[in-house]
């Protein structure tokens, strides 16, 4: 004859009814947002591992110009020690000083 309804059963149905039925479009709505997010949140991650791995081979760059700057700045301070005019002479001109023997090598050109 009559079917009880619970409390329950009517929640259900309201909730069916009212979200499901009349409102899908939002859903449709949220599902397509979330999809737009998914996808800008992996574009952004590429992005992060791309500029990670710029920032190391930049700190790479900043390690050897700091030790060349330091070089240089040694060099700059030593210009008036004669040992040291000695020591540019020996390693960038080539000039040996008196009572050593300059060794010289030649490159092959012609390799059989």
């Amino acid at each position: 004859m009559y079917k009880r309804t619970s409390v329950f059963e009517h929640a259900i149905f309201f909730i069916y009814h009212q979200v499901f039925l009349k409102s899908w479009w939002v859903i449709a709505f949220l599902l397509l947002a979330f999809c737009f997010y998914e996808r800008g949140v992996k574009v952004l991650e590429k992005e992060l591992v791309i500029c990670c791995e710029k920032e190391k081979a930049l700190l790479q760059k900043i390690a050897i110009l700091d030790l060349k700057r330091s070089d240089l700045e040694c060099q700059i301070q030593s210009q008036n020690d004669p040992e040291w005019i000695e020591l540019v002479l020996i390693r960038v001109l080539g000039v040996v000083p008196e009572g050593y023997t300059k060794i010289y090598f030649e490159e092959n050109k012609e390799r059989l």
